[in-house]
């Protein structure tokens, strides 16, 4: 089973539904840990929890959304942090939670995703080959790793020290980039080796660069994603590949007769 993790809040259902309907036409039977925070500006509904798992079931049986509440967690680990609440949000600094979230539930590796990235094929192989690794990201043409993305083995990164050197370096001061800036603090502290997905594995950048189709686009350097920026309708415009997504999710809307 495929072990998933998104942490976003209902400013974002309707692209994560994009999100999750790209990754379960190709992947089946996965478990998808939806990370929420109730103290959150624009926390999710009660409803719109339904909804996505709705979204999940409609799309494959086998595969189920579970929402964790991880306010507790995080208010232990990183209530007043000085990056909370400004361009990142509380749940942008969730995946630096990981290892208190997902150890205790028997669960060491991971892959995380932002909801503005869509899939073109089953991931489970590229899942396989990280597992001799401790991390993996995308790196950018400045040479820092981008956090949109991510394979977590949890377990080795805890005992590394990873995550509470990140934490600390949340804590002490406000960074640019946020998480992703404590994240590349903390692997070059502790001389954490991170795997750089190639291009055919994640595509991070501009659409007209990219030379084969990746297995995973994120989206947040080049086309605006459905909602917030732009309409559904003109994402599917730009990238015409995915408009099998907006078909299925309205198919999904006008059966359970409410819409979003």
């Amino acid at each position: 089973m495929l072990n998933i993790m998104y942490a976003t809040n209902e400013t974002q259902c309707v692209e994560l539904a994009y999100s999750l309907i790209s990754l379960l036409k190709y992947n089946k039977n996965v478990h998808i840990f939806l990370c929420t925070n109730s103290d959150e500006i624009n926390p999710f509904s009660e409803k719109s929890i339904k909804w996505l798992q709705g979204v999940v079931k409609y799309m494959d049986n086998e595969s189920f959304l579970e929402q964790i509440e991880i306010k507790d967690i995080y208010n232990e680990y990183l209530k007043d942090n000085p990056n909370e609440n400004t361009h990142w949000t509380k749940n942008t600094l969730t995946r630096l939670l990981a290892d208190k979230i997902f150890l205790p539930k028997g669960i060491s590796k991971i892959f995380y995703f932002d909801p503005d990235v869509m899939f073109t094929n089953n991931i489970l192989p590229l899942f396989h080959k990280m597992k001799s690794y401790n991390i993996a990201m995308k790196r950018d043409k400045g040479g820092v790793f981008v956090a949109g993305v991510q394979y977590l083995n949890i377990a080795n990164l805890e005992k590394i020290g990873f995550f509470s050197d990140a934490i600390k370096c949340l804590k002490e001061r406000q960074l640019k980039y946020g998480d992703q800036d404590a994240t590349n603090f903390s692997l070059i502290k502790n001389n954490i080796s991170c795997y750089d997905f190639n291009n055919t594995e994640v595509f991070f950048g501009h659409l007209w660069e990219k030379t084969s189709e990746p297995l995973i686009y994120h989206f947040c350097c080049d086309i605006p994603f459905p909602v917030g920026c732009v309409s559904e309708e003109k994402f599917i415009e730009l990238m015409p590949e995915f408009s099998y997504v907006k078909d299925l999710l309205d198919n999904y809307r006008s059966s359970i007769r409410f819409n979003f």
